[in-house]
């Protein structure tokens, strides 16, 4: 398996945008906002408190980057990473 790479700022702000282009994903999220995914993720869920600094700065990362979480990500995630068979 090779290593991640990681897109700098730069990149990630670089990258164009519109209906065909690659979305940013959480990861470039938590990490323009100095976080962590699992807080970037409480904070888009509304699940768990979060202090107002930490929510301001994830909340300017998700606006600068346009983020908008994959909804075939999001239901993957929630059957458990099992993919429905017919």
């Amino acid at each position: 398996m090779s290593p991640r790479t990681w897109r700098s700022d730069e990149q990630i702000m670089a990258a164009p945008t519109g209906p065909n282009a690659a979305s940013c994903t959480i990861r470039d999220v938590a990490r323009m906002a100095g976080v962590s995914i699992a807080t970037v993720s409480r904070v888009t869920n509304g699940t768990a408190a979060v202090s107002d600094e930490t929510k301001a700065k994830i909340v300017n990362a998700i606006s600068r980057l346009r983020y908008c979480a994959n909804p075939h990500a999001v239901e993957l995630r929630r059957a458990n990473g099992r993919i429905p068979r017919n």
